[in-house]
């Protein structure tokens, strides 16, 4: 076999290969590379405090993914933004997505000097304590998710 037809072989392999899923299953982010797209469910729910942890109402609570610069805008999700009520109190939507550690709640004084000004600050969902409301399919479903995340903001300094 000559050198071209060895070339032109191992090419073709290599296509067929990609072709039925088997090239490129190296680690990747702790993922293993296979059809379909994991997801899970979850929502995440709280309370918003000042320092005397007295509720604090009108903050501004968004879950998205931090800001990267290495991905174009139209890949940022733009987040799910929620408000808090009197009570301080919050809660999402049912959120999907591939993962939970890829999203942060942030949380920011929307009504400025009304309340009282505040720092924002911003947690990792995941590190949340967390109830299962819904079973895990066994396969690309990880099941549903509600992480309490109870936050108390400092007031902002001048």
């Amino acid at each position: 076999m000559t050198s071209k037809q060895k070339s032109l072989l191992s090419r073709l392999c290599a296509a067929v290969l990609a072709l039925l899923g088997f090239a490129s299953c190296e680690k990747f982010n702790e993922m293993r590379c296979e059809y379909g797209t994991p997801r899970v469910d979850f929502k995440v729910k709280g309370t918003v405090t000042d320092e005397a942890s007295k509720p604090l109402e009108g903050i501004r609570v968004v879950i998205r993914r931090p800001y990267n610069p290495y991905i174009s805008r139209s890949q940022q999700d733009g987040g799910d933004t929620i408000y808090t009520n009197a009570e301080g109190k919050y809660e999402s939507p049912i959120i999907t997505d591939m993962s939970v550690q890829l999203k942060k709640a942030y949380y920011d004084d929307a009504d400025g000097a009304a309340g009282g000004e505040f720092a924002s600050d911003s947690v990792e969902i995941y590190k949340a304590p967390k109830t299962q409301f819904k079973e895990a399919s066994g396969a690309w479903y990880d099941g549903g998710f509600e992480y309490t995340v109870d936050v108390q903001l400092q007031k902002r300094k001048n």
